[in-house]
């Protein structure tokens, strides 16, 4: 009886720790919004600047049309929706960020908005991204904050 009683207690130890761990991989690989944001978009600025610096950041207008071109995950036509969205709203430039080649292919799930001064243009591309997420998601969706950093990253990874 005991035997059976410590197997059980075992496996529900397993079982809980399993879960813990499975949920703690799937919430890193997703972007939280909680908290002090200084830390993650400057990292995401730092990471664009470096694939300008290194000419694997491309202008996204029109990339996803050309032969193999494409996505990892997200929706190509959204993706373009999204990219016209920026433009419409005043940005100058809109890149694709994160490119990778895979074979014949070539393909990015990211795209970075190079933003203005402060202003009424910089408000709107983040309204855009808020808009453009909320519908994607279904869900009210807040939108990265503005804490003075120069690109706004929309990652579909």
């Amino acid at each position: 009886m005991g035997r059976k009683v410590g197997s059980w207690l075992i496996a529900l130890v397993c079982i809980g720790a399993l879960k813990f761990g499975f949920n703690t991989v799937a919430t890193e690989a997703v972007y939280t919004l909680e908290g002090d944001a200084t830390e993650w978009v400057a990292e995401d600025n730092a990471w664009v600047e470096e694939e300008l610096r290194e000419g694997s950041a491309v202008p996204a207008r029109g990339w996803l049309d050309q032969p193999g071109h494409g996505t990892f995950e997200a929706d190509p036509a959204a993706l373009r929706d999204l990219i016209a969205s920026f433009h419409a709203a005043g940005a100058k430039n809109v890149y694709m960020v994160g490119v990778e080649e895979l074979g014949q292919v070539v393909l990015s799930d990211s795209i970075a908005v190079e933003l203005p001064e402060p202003g009424t243009a910089r408000d709107r591309l983040f309204e855009v991204e808020a808009e453009f997420l909320t519908e994607a998601w279904g869900e009210e969706y807040e939108g990265t904050p503005d804490v003075g950093q120069r690109y706004l990253v929309v990652s579909f990874d």
